[in-house]
């Protein structure tokens, strides 16, 4: 595939923000077959391929391995004895119930946190 035009936000897909007079190849994709392409003034999209596509394992492998590292993880739930990793962002999407429940935690957290600075603030000032 080649592009050229105004890259001033990029998409030109060469790894740089210049504007191209002549057609450039864009590297990243020298070896896959395109097969749909979708420009606009600020953007350019472009599906492959899945079989021309070399890919480092699959989304699905990506994401459990994401999904299972207790270093990334920022909740966890302890379920008959056991702990289980969650992050707030896919529970968030998941569950609006569970989006209210731990909105309303960090809310009360905050309120607590802004006590304790307030009433510190207070004594040190004489107030």
């Amino acid at each position: 595939m080649f592009t050229f035009g105004r890259g001033n936000h990029g998409q030109l897909g060469h790894g740089d923000i210049f504007e191209s007079r002549i057609p450039k190849q864009v590297a990243g994709l020298r070896d896959k077959k395109v097969i749909k392409i979708a420009a606009g003034f600020y953007h350019t999209v472009v599906l492959v391929d899945q079989s021309s596509a070399k890919m480092p394992g699959s989304l699905s492998a990506a994401m459990e391995k994401l999904l299972k590292n207790p270093l990334r993880a920022d909740i966890v739930f302890i379920v008959e004895d056991k702990e289980l990793l969650a992050h707030r962002c896919i529970l968030y999407a998941r569950s609006k119930e569970l989006d209210d429940f731990i909105n309303l935690e960090l809310i009360s957290n905050s309120l607590i946190l802004f006590n304790r600075v307030k009433r510190r603030s207070e004594r040190e000032n004489g107030g």
